[in-house]
C-alpha cells in the first residue's frame, strides 16, 4: 500500500543581514519549513522563478528595489501571502505596509517563535481562501491562474500584465496615479519621463478590450493617472 508524503511547506526570505537571515532560516529548517533565501528582491524573482512558494518573508530596506516598491511583483509573481520583517517600526510605515498588500507586519527584533505563530496563522488563513480570486460582479480574476473569467471567455494575462490589471482590480473606480502604478510593478522609483507604465496599460486596454465586457473599461483620467472601472449595468 503506497503512502502519500505530504509536501513541506516553503518559505521565501528575503534578508540581506546575513546573520540574522542564517538564524532565521536555521530556526525554520528545524520546524521542517523549507527555505530559501535571497538579499534582495531583484535576486529572489530571478533565482526563485516558477518555484511554488507558500509564504513570503520579506524585510523592508533591501538593497536596489525595497519591500514597499516591490510586494506587488513579488505577490504577483508567487501568487502567494507576504509578510514584512522590518526594523521600521513607525505605526505609519506598519500601515503603509499593511495598506500595499502585506498579510502582516513584524517590527525587529523578533522572537522566533512569534515569527512561527505569525507564519502558521497566515498559512492557515491561506489556506481557508486557498483559491484567490476577485469578483467584480459575474466577471472572476483568478490571481494564481493570471486570468479573467466572464461568462464562457476566459481570457488569460502574462505575469506583468495581470499584476497591473490585480493592482487596478483591487482598487476599482479608483484613479491610481502613473507614479503609485510605476513603483508598484516596476519596482522603482519614478523619475517622470519613463512611459514604461503608459505602454503596459496600452496593451493591457487592448485586451480588455478585446474581451468586450460591457461592464468593464480601463480609463485614463487626464493629469491624474489610470482608473479600472466597473459599471453593474454596462457602459453607456
Amino acid at each position: 500500500m503506497e503512502h502519500s508524503v505530504a509536501t513541506p511547506i516553503k518559505l521565501l526570505l528575503i534578508e540581506d543581514d546575513q546573520a540574522l537571515a542564517q538564524l532565521i532560516v536555521d530556526y525554520l529548517q528545524e520546524q521542517h519549513y523549507q527555505v530559501l533565501h535571497f538579499t534582495s528582491i531583484e535576486e529572489s524573482l530571478r533565482l526563485a522563478n516558477r518555484q511554488a512558494i507558500d509564504l513570503i518573508i520579506c524585510d523592508v530596506m533591501l538593497p536596489g528595489v525595497n519591500g514597499f516598491q516591490g510586494i506587488a511583483r513579488l505577490t504577483s509573481h508567487f501568487a502567494c501571502p507576504l509578510l514584512f520583517l522590518s526594523a521600521l517600526s513607525s505605526q505609519r510605515e506598519q500601515i503603509m505596509g499593511l495598506e500595499l498588500g502585506a498579510c502582516d507586519y513584524i517590527t525587529k527584533p523578533v522572537d522566533p517563535s512569534l515569527l512561527l505563530a505569525k507564519i502558521k496563522a497566515n498559512l492557515r488563513k491561506t489556506k481557508a481562501t486557498s483559491n484567490p480570486t476577485l469578483l467584480l460582479g459575474d466577471i472572476e480574476f483568478n490571481r494564481q491562474r493570471r486570468s479573467m473569467h466572464y461568462q464562457q471567455q476566459v481570457c488569460e494575462f502574462t505575469h506583468k500584465e495581470f499584476a497591473l490589471l490585480w493592482m487596478l482590480v483591487l482598487h476599482c473606480n479608483q484613479v491610481l496615479s502613473r507614479e503609485y502604478l510605476f513603483e508598484q510593478t516596476v519596482g522603482r522609483r519614478y523619475d517622470g519621463l519613463d512611459r514604461t507604465i503608459d505602454l503596459k496599460i496600452s496593451r493591457l486596454r487592448k485586451k480588455l478590450e478585446q474581451a468586450a465586457i460591457p461592464q468593464l473599461e480601463l480609463m485614463t483620467v487626464y493629469g491624474q493617472g489610470y482608473s479600472l472601472i466597473y459599471n453593474s449595468r454596462g457602459m453607456p
